[in-house]
């Protein structure tokens, strides 16, 4: 699949939000890919957008951001946490009924405590951007979760998605971003890093099922692709279109079409064509041929 890595500072997101309207609705959660071969099977944690899905959740702690959960604020964001994955869990089965698929979400780490684990790591891992390193995450995966085989085999599943929660302060400026596998890869993990605040704003439900969508394959809708940033072929052009023709696209934008504001009390975006085909829940879509972008992993036509 993908390996994503936010490049964009949330300052450059605050310009953006301050644009005209098809620009602003653009930038909401801010992550790049790259990509193995196209219709390459993927062996990593998670596939197409169908049958049960685990969620790891990990309450991370690093050099720069910590967990207290003495403290009433930490509770709140940590309980907001649970409600929000819960939205939007709600929101991915729902979205794949509408295509004619099932998917069932396993993530209740309240009800089910081997569902939730707490984690510290000395480096930096939400402001340093050139100490940031997955295999940070990766090797406690493999060290210190249970194995990925064993968490498949317990709850019938076919896809384990890991969720790391940062405790970032109002004030972070670094944005969600998901670490996904791809062909070559030492480990095949597909790691969320969920920052639950940035520029004043907590991170919305929305923002939960976009991080989400992209372990099953799904690009940002953005930003284009560059030299050394893969995004499935997405162009400038393709941008340009999406921002007009799929304004609410959970892949476009996080934030409500109306209000450019994020929601918490339900998600209004879609899940269009384009989002649907590169996560499996259609085997075709017309703008892949007409804006020569890259077939999804899961299109064998």
């Amino acid at each position: 699949m993908f390996i994503v890595s936010d490049d964009i500072t949330a300052g450059s997101r605050r310009k953006m939000l301050n644009a005209s309207a098809p620009v602003s609705v653009a930038a909401a959660v801010l992550t790049l890919m790259f990509y193995p071969t196209p219709g390459t099977p993927d062996a990593g944690s998670v596939g197409a957008m169908e049958g049960r899905a685990v969620v790891i959740t990990v309450f991370a702690e690093d050099a720069t951001t910590s967990w207290d959960f003495t403290l009433a604020a930490d509770r709140k964001t940590r309980d907001h946490s649970l409600l929000y994955q819960g939205m939007a869990v709600d929101y991915l089965e729902k979205s794949a009924a509408e295509w004619g698929k099932e998917i069932e979400f396993v993530y209740n780490w309240e009800t089910d405590p081997y569902l939730r684990y707490d984690a510290v790591f000395e480096d930096d891992l939400v402001y340093d951007d050139d100490g940031y390193d997955i295999y940070d995450e990766w090797e406690y995966i493999d060290t210190s979760l249970p194995d990925m085989d064993t968490i498949k085999k317990k709850y019938k599943a076919d896809h384990v998605i890991y969720m790391f929660l940062f405790n970032t302060p109002p004030e972070c400026e670094e944005v969600s971003n998901t670490r996904n596998y791809y062909e070559g890869l030492a480990y095949p993990y597909e790691v969320c890093n969920m920052f639950c605040h940035s520029e004043d704003i907590e991170e919305c439900p929305s923002a939960y099922a976009h991080e989400m969508l992209h372990t099953f394959g799904a690009p940002d809708l953005y930003t284009p692709e560059t030299e050394y940033l893969k995004n499935c072929g997405v162009t400038q052009r393709y941008v340009d279109y999406c921002a007009m023709a799929y304004p609410n696209d959970i892949m476009v934008t996080v934030y409500d079409e109306k209000t450019y504001l994020p929601r918490y009390d339900r998600i209004t975006n879609e899940i269009t064509e384009i989002t649907a085909y590169y996560v499996g829940l259609t085997d075709h879509c017309d703008d892949v041929i007409i804006y020569g972008l890259d077939k999804s992993e899961f299109d064998r036509g």
